[in-house]
């Protein structure tokens, strides 16, 4: 095997920093090498043909995060797609490295910065629009990966996207033979790294692919040939599928939950202030206001996600209409009701976009029309578990009065009345019209 070429890299890079010594007890998995000796491509090659396949194929859009990048494997191709990158490693000469082999149209929208990603990312919640992290995470075991695939899922944005290169069935061999491991490396099959990435993002969508790579590794320290298969794993965080999913499993109970919960005040208000008959249910569930509305002579569309709850409201008003619809992608013509009633469902929708699915309410709604809208008050988005509904996550958007009244009005609506139900956890009700 011959030994890697070295080339100088700039000297203003090496003042920068020095090479990051391992310290495998702690799970710094680094090569403590002096990178500005080594080639300009990575250490590791230019990349699996299969991940080039899938990086060159699917969406990437937005702001990525590359985790544990290295010495920037597969960030060039992470930089002609994305908005923006932030390359991490723990390694500052890995990155210094990967930034100045970037070339300098692509420098404008990378950034770098060195953590350890089994503690706390230094990133706010609902920072980047994916994330992807390749020949790294099968270095852990499964309570030190949990840890960090939570993080990666508070700085990832609702309908964020998460790629993963997950190796498996590894085999390190030196060029004197011998078997090399990493520390207490789990060594995980490939049955074991399906189930635990299956497990660690059940709340997400997910694609798996499976490949296997023979590769020579001639700058690694020690230098060695790598046999191994591997998973890559595709991880969509579809959170309005996956509350759609909880209300799908949990409709039964819902329905004996909320089905006789007063709206009458409400109601009354709304009904009051309408200048026609026709009334779109957006979110209707299993049919409690569309009922209310029906039987006092109104003209009522019920819309919602939810087969199941498509399915029970049809039998509880079965003379009414329901049909399983968006709200985000709205199938009506322009000015259709002079009312649109929206309990406790817009608050389902991420923020990113929560302005053009109001848009969309503005378009269905006649001039002058109404809308009433309901949200939870408080900050912030997440998933939330709750026991009474079988530990299933469903999402939610919280807003303050104030920036719930900012949107509404600049997505065209005029604000007729908004109060706080402090006695119901804090609801925020909302009647506007359409300007």
């Amino acid at each position: 095997m011959r030994s890697p070429v070295q080339v100088r890299l700039p000297r203003l890079m090496e003042k920068i920093t020095k090479p990051r010594k391992p310290e495998e007890d702690r799970y710094i998995f680094t090569e403590g090498i002096d990178y500005f000796k080594t080639e300009k491509t990575s250490i590791w090659g230019t990349g699996d043909k299969d991940t080039l396949q899938l990086l060159k194929k699917i969406k990437i859009r937005g702001k990525w995060l590359n985790l544990a990048s290295g010495d920037g494997r597969y960030n060039l191709n992470l930089l002609k797609k994305a908005d923006f990158v932030v390359a991490s490693d723990i390694d500052e000469s890995a990155l210094n490295k990967l930034w100045q082999n970037t070339p300098e149209k692509y420098k404008s929208k990378l950034k770098t910065g060195a953590f350890d990603i089994t503690k706390k990312f230094p990133f706010k919640n609902n920072s980047f629009d994916g994330v992807f992290c390749a020949g790294t995470l099968h270095l852990f075991p499964k309570e030190v990966l949990r840890q960090i695939i939570s993080e990666v899922d508070r700085v990832l944005k609702p309908n964020g996207r998460v790629i993963i290169d997950f190796a498996t069935n590894i085999k390190r061999t030196s060029p004197s033979g011998k078997l090399i491991t990493f520390g207490k490396e789990p060594l995980y099959t490939l049955k074991d790294a399906k189930t635990t990435l299956k497990n660690l993002f059940r709340n997400y969508q997910m694609e798996m692919h499976e490949s296997e790579v023979v590769e020579d590794l001639e700058a690694a320290n020690p230098p060695y040939t790598l046999n191994c298969k591997f998973v890559i794993l595709i991880a969509d965080k579809n959170v309005v599928a996956k509350t759609i999913k909880t209300y799908e499993e949990t409709a039964d109970d819902y329905c004996k939950a909320h089905f006789d919960i007063d709206m009458t005040p409400q109601q009354l208000f709304f009904v009051g202030n309408l200048r026609g008959k026709t009334i779109l249910d957006i979110g209707c569930g299993p049919g409690r206001d569309t009922k209310f509305f029906f039987k006092n002579g109104f003209e009522v569309i019920g819309i919602d996600l939810t087969p199941k709850f498509i399915k029970i409201a049809s039998k509880l008003v079965p003379n009414a209409k329901f049909i399983i619809m968006d709200m985000r992608k709205l199938e009506f013509p322009e000015n259709y009701f002079d009312g649109i009633w929206v309990c406790a469902s817009f608050l389902h929708i991420p923020k990113e976009e929560a302005k053009n699915t109001l848009f969309g309410f503005k378009r269905v709604l006649k001039p002058k029309g109404l809308m009433y809208l309901t949200v939870k008050e408080g900050t912030g988005e997440k998933l939330v578990l709750k026991n009474k509904y079988k530990k299933n996550p469903k999402f939610f958007s919280f807003y303050t009065k104030n920036k719930l009244k900012k949107i509404i009005e600049s997505s065209g609506f005029k604000i007729m009345k908004i109060d706080i139900d402090k006695k119901k956890d804090n609801w925020i009700d909302v009647f506007a019209t359409k300007e």
